[in-house]
């Protein structure tokens, strides 16, 4: 998949920009401030339905403007489709192929991109949330059932966690087991569909991430445990347990075991979650844990670490979805070389080069510690275009001389 055409109006610090990406690797270059992670924020936007920095769209609109504008052209599975997103004060619009977008979680299922940006390193050093919300960000665009079973499991755990506070810590726990049943049977039903799913993500996914991790730090052997808040699941939801994709009849078998499992959970934890007022047990208290040479990640790795990992899960992610789809998710990795050495800075671009259809990486100035060797060794690859963004602008630099881009 690819952006063929990316048209902007008033947004962030853009007046204008009429840019023609063309396949393979972009690298920008340029000041910061100039607008780099602008253009990422923008295309992911188009792509997705969501800006990955902010939840106040009005932000995205360039000051002193009543509006933003977002046009796309992209090709995706052998089609071609126009994408056209407006923000405005009064609320965000999405046409597809002229047609509004009613469903934004439609879209990361036909739109894959993946995003690496440096707030990703809580996916190493951050709690277990980071690390759910990443698991759930790559089953909506694996699958659209994982789409629906997450929908559905938030649903019956906000009406359930809404009875459990209104009931209170002063509730018998006898009567209000009779007052909950049926969201407990919603929740447990929804909850197993989703934890299935989760195995069956986790199936590729480890080993994907395992994969990367050892090409880009060469040695190290990172360990992957999925840790789950329902002690009777622990050991089928172990990360790698089980086959990707599990026939029928195996999948409904295990279905049941982990609502049967939640069910029985549920009973026992009652009288705290009274005391609590939210649901302690379920696919929302769990975590992805990391550990290296034995030893916990988020704990004990140092920067360098941390952020390789959470890089691998990034390009984890896009591996996996490119042999989902059969073809690759739009790569965007926004200030990806802060922080490693240039040995591992070289086996991403090692890992890149080959595998994505196109990627955009931005970068510090030229002559920066942060990049610039590697980025000086990908300065043959005829898969590689330059541009130089400075003050909402961007110019391709030819010919791999990076001292003046063209006007």
């Amino acid at each position: 998949m690819r952006i063929e055409r990316l048209r902007l109006a008033d947004f962030r610090n853009y007046v204008e920009l009429d840019w023609r990406p063309a396949p393979g690797v972009s690298v920008l270059v340029g000041p910061n401030g100039a607008g780099k992670t602008n253009l990422l924020e923008a295309a992911f936007l188009a792509l997705v339905g969501h800006s990955p920095r902010t939840r106040r769209e009005e932000e995205m609109i360039r000051q002193g403007a009543g509006e933003a504008r977002i046009a796309a052209e992209v090709e995706a599975g052998g089609h071609r489709s126009a994408l056209r997103l407006r923000l405005a004060p009064e609320g965000k619009r999405i046409e597809l192929d002229g047609r509004p977008v009613e469903r934004l979680g439609e879209l990361p299922f036909r739109f894959p991109a993946v995003l690496f940006q440096p707030g990703d390193l809580l996916l190493a050093q951050g709690a277990a949330a980071a690390r759910r919300h990443f698991l759930d960000e790559v089953g909506r665009e694996w699958s659209r059932s994982y789409d629906a079973a997450l929908a559905a499991t938030r649903k019956a755990l906000a009406e359930r966690n809404a009875l459990l506070r209104r009931l209170g810590p002063g509730a018998s726990p006898k009567s209000a087991a009779l007052l909950l049943e049926a969201w407990n049977e919603a929740f447990a039903t929804a909850a197993a569909g989703l934890l299935r799913r989760r195995l069956a993500l986790l199936g590729g996914l480890v080993g994907e991430l395992r994969r990367v991790h050892a090409a880009l730090s060469g040695e190290e052997a990172l360990s992957v445990r999925y840790a789950s808040s329902l002690p009777a699941a622990g050991e089928l939801l172990a990360a790698g347990g089980g086959p990707p994709a599990a026939a029928a009849e195996e999948a409904q078998q295990l279905e049941e075991s982990l609502r049967d499992a939640l069910r029985k959970a549920l009973e026992r934890v009652l009288p705290a979650e009274l005391e609590r007022g939210f649901t302690l047990v379920g696919p929302h208290r769990d975590d992805l844990r990391l550990h290296l040479r034995g030893r916990d990640v988020r704990v004990f790795g140092s920067q360098g670490e941390q952020r390789a990992v959470a890089l691998a899960m990034r390009i984890a992610q896009f591996a996996l979805l490119r042999a989902r789809r059969g073809e690759p998710p739009l790569l965007l990795l926004d200030d990806v070389f802060s922080e490693l050495d240039g040995e591992r800075r070289e086996r991403l671009l090692g890992l890149l080069l080959p595998e994505a259809e196109q990627t955009w990486i931005t970068a510090a100035e030229e002559g920066q510690p942060a990049g610039s060797g590697a980025l000086l060794a990908i300065a043959g690859s005829e898969r590689v275009k330059w541009f130089r963004v400075f003050s909402g602008s961007i110019g391709e630099v030819p010919g791999g001389d990076r001292a003046a881009p063209s006007r």
